[in-house]
């Protein structure tokens, strides 16, 4: 009787150190993919930070350019407006 509950005792210790190991090595992993998960998603937000700075720094310089043209072509509102309202009412 002794002899069988050291095996009990020896099978016992041997399946929970592998089930043991088997649940670290699972945790393991896990943390590994969440952590290699974050990183690119911290890459990935940087990305898009670098994106949006570009584009509102493009946006930024299509309306300086917007606001020269219409500067540069600006025409008076009294001629502006005569101009549409004739095309408007199809008056010669």
């Amino acid at each position: 009787m002794e002899e069988f509950a050291l095996y009990l005792v020896v099978a016992t210790s041997t399946a929970m150190s592998a089930l043991l190991t088997w649940s670290v090595r699972r945790m393991w992993i896990a943390v590994s993919t969440l952590s290699t998960l974050a990183s690119r998603i911290a890459v990935s937000s940087e990305m898009l930070t670098a994106q949006s700075q570009t584009t509102t720094a493009h946006a930024a310089l299509l309306s300086g350019s917007v606001d020269t043209l219409r500067r540069d072509l600006d025409f008076p509102d009294d001629l502006a407006h005569g101009l549409n309202y004739k095309f408007l009412e199809g008056d010669d």
